[in-house]
């Protein structure tokens, strides 16, 4: 049984780690985060440039044991998903670039499950930003119609209000006519007043009774 690595800084004990120059399978069984980060991402170095590191994982169960740090999943903690994204690199590195043994020892690892996850993850991911973008436009259209409209009313109205204008400068223009000619009342009724007037002034000589002055009655 492989012994766990760990380390104990009381006793100055290390865990034990994976160079670039070293490989070293109890890394892998490290439980503290950052030495197995470490390890990952020069393990991510190794299964790139080395096909001997490669058939070895393949024989010591180091691709079951970076297929279980995939199944944990990924957590919002920075360390969680810096470790998951170095695992799945290696086990992609280990798959596109081996050879077919290789390959037929990753889906043996029952990988396939864990790449079919990610798949329905991303085209959820897909579809939803799809749908945003989608409601994003029908919002833009609504508001371009809602503009639209306001700018037709508000030309309306001040269509309206040009034309009421219009009829309220025609009537002040028709109230501001020239009024009718004045009627001259002094020469209209000169005439018989006068004439009743001198009429009323000549005495009758022509009619009336003449009495004698030295004439007693």
């Amino acid at each position: 049984m492989r012994e766990v690595n760990f380390s104990i800084p009381n006793v100055n004990k290390a865990s034990v780690g994976i160079t670039t120059a070293l490989y070293d399978r109890r890394a892998l069984d490290c439980t503290s985060t950052l030495p197995l980060i470490n390890s990952l991402n020069h393990l991510a170095y190794l299964t790139t440039s080395s096909a001997r590191i490669r058939d070895i994982l393949t024989v010591d169960g180091g691709i079951e044991r970076l297929v279980c740090i995939l199944k944990r999943g990924r957590s919002k903690d920075m360390m969680d998903m810096w470790k998951w994204n170095l695992a799945f690199q290696c086990v992609v590195n280990i798959g596109v670039r081996g050879t077919e043994n290789v390959r037929t020892r990753v889906v043996e690892a029952d990988m396939v499950p864990v790449i079919a996850t990610i798949l329905d993850n991303y085209i959820k991911v897909i579809e939803k930003c799809r749908e945003k973008a989608e409601e994003a436009k029908d919002k833009e259209k609504e508001h371009h119609r809602h503009r639209s409209h306001e700018h037709r009313s508000v030309t309306k109205a001040s269509s309206f209000t040009n034309r009421s204008s219009r009829v309220e400068a025609d009537q002040r223009n028709s109230r501001r006519q020239a009024p009718p000619p004045s009627i001259d009342v002094s020469a209209t009724y000169a005439g018989p007043s006068s004439a009743a007037t001198n009429q009323n002034d000549v005495t009758p000589t022509g009619n009336a009774p003449q009495f004698a002055a030295d004439r007693v009655p």
